[in-house]
């Protein structure tokens, strides 16, 4: 489903309600979008009041509905800390995994890897981790935790890591031209919602919310499917 025909059904069934309040080009762009950040934030978990910054205490993987749903957004990066520290990536979100692979020899003189798992923590917990006899922080326990606009990892000599995030939803846009006859024509040029399908459907949902309309998912592909059939 394109950005354009999201915005046909949004208007369809506007002005099916008789609210005449329908979208633009420009209007729907917005509104797209909208929908695409109010999705991406119940996805995570979030109020819809917080605005989308870069998150360290949530959880998005409360199912596996959701889970695939933002499996679109998931970034793995191989990324270097220099004396310890790593700038946030420019579309970063929320942290899934970062892994350190540690040099080991086996019985016969090669060289292995070991994966170890470097745990996100605050400032408080490093602070007792520093002095923890039990999980001390070394290459085998190695730690980072956000710093600003960077994350710090110890000890500093943990540089190479594997790491995964989520990265925030790519803006949509709907690029427009006239016909001979000044009818819009909708352009390949516009950037698409990366969603799925069926989340689509959601946030066809939300901007009809937003315009005062509720409708089931179902009443949406209804209308949907009627609009493909007769080609409006």
């Amino acid at each position: 489903m394109t950005n354009w025909e999201i915005g046909k059904i949004v208007n369809y069934l506007i002005n099916k309600s008789q609210t005449g309040n329908t979208f633009g080009s420009d209007e729907l762009e917005t509104m797209i979008n909208y929908g695409s950040d109010m999705l991406f934030k119940r996805r995570l978990g979030m109020p819809e009041e917080y605005q989308l910054t870069p998150l360290t205490q949530q959880s998005y993987a409360v199912s596996t509905r959701i889970t695939e749903s933002l499996g679109v957004f998931i970034v793995n990066d191989s990324v270097v800390f220099v004396n310890g520290v790593l700038a946030k990536p420019s579309n970063y979100i929320y942290p899934i995994s970062m892994i350190y692979n540690i040099p080991t020899n086996d019985d016969t003189c090669g060289v292995n890897v070991q994966p170890v798992v470097v745990e996100l923590i605050d400032e408080g917990e490093y602070a007792m981790r520093r002095i923890s006899a039990l999980t001390p922080v070394n290459q085998f326990y190695p730690v980072y935790r956000v710093v600003g606009s960077n994350f710090k990892i110890s000890p500093v000599a943990v540089t190479h890591c594997e790491f995964s995030y989520l990265k925030l939803p790519n803006r949509a846009t709907v690029v427009t031209t006239l016909d001979s006859n000044d009818n819009e024509v909708y352009s390949s040029s516009s950037v698409e919602l990366e969603w799925g399908e069926v989340d689509k459907l959601d946030i066809i949902s939300i901007i009809l919310a937003s315009a005062g309309l509720n409708l089931r998912s179902t009443e949406i592909v209804q209308v949907a499917e009627k609009l493909k059939a007769t080609g409006i």
